[in-house]
């Protein structure tokens, strides 16, 4: 090592003793100086507390003393006359209004008659005589007579082509044998009779009477021979 660096580190090192000593010297004489100095007193921080005003117990309201009234025995109390029961009114019974009977007609007696016949425009056609009578008091029997008009005519007996309603009723009835030549002639097919209700007042009663001929008459084709009308029995 040459003496130029042999001196430099000398010089660094009593550089660096030098620089200790003044560090040293310094931190001691402060301290020392610190000790000196009279300390402050630290102010402590005080709280104030506000005390809280002290809270009233409410007083419950007193309630008034209510007497006790002993209850009466039942022999106590006074015994009340009895009312006197009074008998219920009976609703009166309703009487329902009496329906007048009608007066029976005595049995047999006449109520009507009368005749009707058809219109064929020529010398054939039916008649109808009819007659009603009372019977049982409120119903009336009717009877029906058929017969046909005619001048020569010659058939053969045919049964049940006759049909005849009365008050809607149906009979039947069978043609006869008709066998004559010359003057007006009346032949009868026979009768029947229909029982029917007779109410108070007027009653009407339809008849229908048909003659299933299927024949020709002077010429005139006549399949079917009709005639009717209406009974009025008053009663």
């Amino acid at each position: 090592m040459n003496a130029q660096k042999l001196k430099a580190v000398i010089f660094i090192l009593a550089f660096l003793l030098v620089l200790a000593l003044i560090i040293t010297w310094a931190t001691n004489w402060d301290a020392k100086r610190r000790a000196q100095e009279p300390e402050e007193p630290q102010q402590t921080e005080q709280i104030e507390v506000t005390p809280e005003p002290p809270q009233e117990t409410p007083v419950p309201a007193q309630q008034p003393t209510v007497p006790t009234v002993p209850t009466p025995k039942p022999a106590d109390q006074p015994t009340q006359p009895q009312q006197p029961t009074q008998p219920q009114q009976t609703a009166a019974p309703t009487v329902p209004t009496p329906v007048p009977t009608p007066t029976p007609l005595p049995s047999g007696q006449l109520l009507g008659s009368g005749s009707f016949h058809s219109e064929t425009g020529t010398g054939l056609n039916l008649i109808c005589d009819w007659k009603a009578v009372s019977v049982e008091g409120n119903k009336a029997e009717i009877t029906l007579t058929v017969s046909a008009e005619s001048w020569s005519l010659h058939l053969s007996d045919m049964g049940n082509n006759v049909f005849i309603s009365v008050g809607g009723q149906p009979a039947e009835m069978s043609q006869p044998q008709m066998d004559h030549d010359g003057g007006y002639t009346v032949t009868t097919f026979g009768t029947r009779s229909f029982t029917v209700p007779l109410n108070e007042g007027t009653n009407n009663f339809s008849v229908a009477v048909e003659w299933h001929f299927n024949g020709s008459y002077s010429g005139t084709p006549l399949d079917v021979i009709e005639c009717g009308t209406t009974i009025t029995l008053t009663r």
